[in-house]
């Protein structure tokens, strides 16, 4: 029998095929796969310099990496820092890149790497000028090359409340070395911040905690924003003068990213033939009295980013969930969801209901799950998304108590102190996605293999 999204198997503590728009994986005696990536080198053990962590604060940061590029970061208190760069060769580092007198603005070094190696595993260290002092060393990898397919192995989580800190399970999927990891809103709850000063204050004490310090060190961040790194629930209207601006700024600063069409935070990134990953501004673009959930302007984006894709999997990363939760939640925070926003939710709907490939991303409700976009009959039924996390915040008790039809909703993870990161393995050959959820001890609580 053809699974569809109504007869598949599910079973606690198993890893079941959840199969989308009717589709199974490859058929194949024996399937072959993607090819998986090249063990890398032990880690680095001879960085230039001694530790000191009152000069160099927290960890570092990578983000958005390319093919052939990377912005890295680091907190700072000199005037400016040194930058020493090392590449896997065969089974040991070999220095890559040396950038000198990289100055400082406001606390952060910041530096934008150009001329790499795709699918490349780095090491990188910040120093002063002297190199005998340093920050704590940092691994990342290069992007695909647009021909390049490969096994993709990355993690997701959100909500990065003071409840669960320091985030063991950020400290967990650091362990993994990654391909990279997706920060999906609310990293920081910043709700009463008015100037750059009070943003950086909070961002100081989120990137202190040992979940996010192991986490930025060990792999490239991909990071979208929510509502508290401005302020809760936030309406445009109600902020200060120059407040808006300034949530903005801190955030870049402390979360390296490349700036998206016309100076925006919403972008994308490639990897390869094997997925694109689109990040959106949820937030920032909703106008006075909440008018709309995005732009027209993202939205055409978004749905042209889509369609027009080459690689075999697009990862949509949105703070705000795409599902239809009526069914459990009612109407409840309903302005909160994209269902708050019913024709851009269906322009959107129906401009990426025939793509292949494609999976939402999301956080913000402090639970985790696994769902269908729409229930029975609507124009995304075949379509799955999951909401990883949270990584810290008090977990939303609500939906353990509907007991009601929940076929829409496979996976449900909302008991107490239930705090979670997803790991998520892309093989373009077979068309599957395997979904993981992780807890405080790094035990797999609930799994699907999506075939897409």
């Amino acid at each position: 029998m053809k699974l569809n999204r109504r007869n598949f198997v599910l079973a606690s503590g198993a890893t079941a095929l959840l199969a989308c728009r009717d589709r199974q994986p490859q058929d194949s005696a024996l399937p072959t796969g993607s090819p998986v990536r090249e063990a890398e080198p032990a880690p680095w053990d001879q960085p230039p310099g001694e530790p000191d962590a009152s000069i160099f604060s927290w960890s570092l940061q990578v983000g958005d990496v390319g093919p052939d590029s990377a912005i890295c970061s680091c907190r700072c208190t000199l005037e400016s820092g040194n930058l020493t760069l090392v590449r896997a060769d065969g089974n040991q580092w070999v220095e890559d890149q040396y950038i000198e007198n990289v100055l400082t603005n406001n606390g952060v070094l910041q530096h934008s790497l150009k001329d790499l190696s795709p699918d490349t595993a780095y090491r990188l260290v910040w120093t002063n000028t002297e190199r005998t002092l340093r920050s704590p060393v940092g691994r990342f990898r290069t992007a695909l090359a647009e021909d390049q397919d490969r096994v993709l192995v990355f993690g997701v989580s959100s909500c990065l409340g003071s409840t669960g800190a320091p985030w063991p399970t950020l400290s967990h999927a650091a362990d993994a070395e990654l391909d990279f990891f997706v920060l999906g809103g609310d990293t920081v709850y910043a709700d009463g911040s008015l100037n750059r000063a009070d943003y950086q204050a909070v961002w100081d004490k989120a990137m202190a905690r040992q979940g996010l310090v192991d986490l930025s060190a060990s792999t490239s961040l991909v990071v979208a924003w929510d509502d508290h790194e401005v302020d809760n629930d936030w309406f445009e209207e109600d902020l200060i003068e120059g407040q808006y601006q300034a949530a903005v700024d801190v955030y870049r600063e402390r979360m390296p990213q490349k700036v998206g069409p016309d100076g925006s935070l919403y972008r994308s990134l490639q990897w390869g033939r094997t997925l694109e990953i689109f990040i959106l501004d949820c937030r920032g673009e909703r106008g006075p009295g909440w008018s709309q959930m995005m732009s027209p302007e993202q939205l055409q984006w978004l749905i042209s980013g889509v369609q027009n894709s080459s690689a075999r999997f697009k990862v949509v990363v949105t703070s705000i969930q795409v599902t239809d939760w009526s069914t459990m939640l009612k109407d409840a925070l309903d302005t909160s969801r994209w269902s708050g926003h019913p024709e851009q939710r269906q322009a959107l709907l129906e401009g990426v209901a025939e793509v292949e490939g494609l999976i939402w991303v999301t956080g913000d409700m402090h639970f985790g799950a696994l769902t269908y976009v729409d229930p029975e009959g609507g124009t995304a039924a075949h379509q799955v998304e999951v909401m990883a996390g949270p990584a810290g915040s008090r977990v939303n008790p609500i939906p353990g108590f509907f007991t009601g039809d929940a076929s829409q909703y496979p996976h449900v993870l909302s008991e107490a102190d239930l705090w979670t990161w997803c790991r998520f393995v892309c093989d373009a050959e077979l068309g599957t996605i395997a979904v993981e959820f992780r807890d405080n001890a790094n035990a797999i609580v609930a799994s699907e293999i999506l075939a897409l």
